[in-house]
């Protein structure tokens, strides 16, 4: 089979899905979404650098602003969207390269901001009568709107929208089963639903034994984002200056503005090295890895399965997560992963974990999150 997988290259899932798809024996072609260059033949550029420059200038408009807190900037921004189309040149190239490939099935990752995409391999599928399959993977929904944990008219109001562009895939992918009653039952769509977690490829993670770790003490890494700056969402700085106030070294990605003699800082690990197991190595040696947003507990976390918590996973050990917030990831595990995860409720019972931890043996959970080649994927592509 002949797979086009469109998104970006700046997400760890999207190399992953290509060793997945790859592994199950099929052609793979990369239509990217991001302002990385794709050069290699096996693949093509959606954008200029200008779309990304253009989007990150608007999140940090609207985090200067405080907008980014408000549904009705986002309904405005999600309006525009949905009208926005690419350029003629573009939707020829992409054409030619569809054609000339002989794409039996487009796989889209991830949810709700792939608009302009769909609609370009939606009207060349139509225009030339191609026959080709279109799956939408969605880790995380809504992308932008802060809606209450618990379904009303009112969030189905401002999620209704999205119903025409679901109902355009054959196929949706959902990380578990709170979110996929969400798009059967309350938005209604028609696609077939899928659910799986969005593990990641199992050559990404943490080979090393415990024997040959040296482990750090009190500490924790943290995966996710340290440019405060760009949204609401991702500013946990006065989260982690809490945790190192107790005394524990937090380590975060540089560059990093946080000054804290418990504050570390490391540099950032490319998409290779990830790829090679190496940040699953780098992982392990600490107690454990932390994922946290800013004190956001809603629908958008309930739901999610976030690239911050899959990233932890390559370590194979403890993961700690704050009580009451990521329900889907809780309900979507089995019982040895679920030993992996730790909730903590508060900073103080958060140190209290740390301290228990690192009295017990190095663990070694990554089994349990690795099961990528033996599940048949190739049910849901052919299905």
């Amino acid at each position: 089979m002949n797979i086009l997988i469109v998104g970006s290259l700046n997400t760890i899932f999207l190399k992953s899905y290509k060793c997945i798809f790859e592994s199950l024996g099929h052609n793979v072609y990369v239509g990217n979404t991001s302002d990385l260059k794709f050069v290699e033949k096996d693949g093509f550029n959606f954008f200029s650098g200008e779309k990304a420059k253009t989007t990150d200038k608007l999140r940090r408009l609207a985090r200067l602003f405080q907008l980014d807190n408000f549904n009705f900037f986002w309904k405005i921004v999600e309006s525009r969207e949905y009208k926005a189309r690419l350029d003629a040149c573009k939707i020829d190239e992409v054409e030619k390269f569809v054609i000339n490939a002989k794409i039996d099935l487009v796989f889209f990752f991830w949810g709700t901001t792939l608009k302009k995409e769909l609609r370009c391999l939606n009207e060349i599928k139509q225009k030339n009568c191609l026959s080709y399959k279109m799956i939408l993977c969605v880790n995380t929904y809504p992308v932008r709107y802060i809606l209450p944990k618990e379904i009303t008219k009112n969030s189905i109001g401002y999620l209704s929208k999205d119903l025409d562009y679901f109902d355009k895939f054959d196929s949706v992918i959902c990380p578990n089963k709170k979110m996929s009653d969400l798009l059967e039952y309350g938005i209604g769509i028609k696609s077939k639903i899928f659910i799986r977690p969005d593990f990641l490829h199992y050559s990404f993670f943490s080979s090393a034994t415990a024997a040959n770790v040296q482990k750090i003490k009190r500490s924790v890494v943290f995966l996710g984002n340290v440019d405060f700056g760009k949204r609401n969402l991702d500013d946990v700085s006065k989260t982690l200056l809490s945790i190192a106030d107790m005394g524990i070294d937090v380590w975060v990605q540089s560059p990093c503005k946080l000054e804290h003699k418990h504050v570390k800082t490391f540099a950032p690990f490319t998409y290779e090295q990830i790829a090679r197991g190496e940040l699953g190595d780098f992982i392990r040696q600490f107690t454990a890895s932390i994922v946290i947003y800013n004190n956001f507990n809603n629908l958008r976390t309930s739901l999610g399965y976030p690239t911050r918590f899959a990233l932890a996973t390559l370590g194979g050990g403890y993961i700690l997560l704050p009580s009451g917030t990521f329900d889907g990831i809780e309900e979507s595990l089995d019982k040895k992963q679920l030993s992996a995860i730790k909730l903590f409720k508060s900073i103080e019972h958060l140190y209290q974990i740390i301290l228990e931890l690192d009295e017990l043996p190095s663990p070694n959970f990554s089994k349990s999150f690795t099961n990528i080649p033996e599940y048949d994927f190739n049910q849901i592509l052919n299905n």
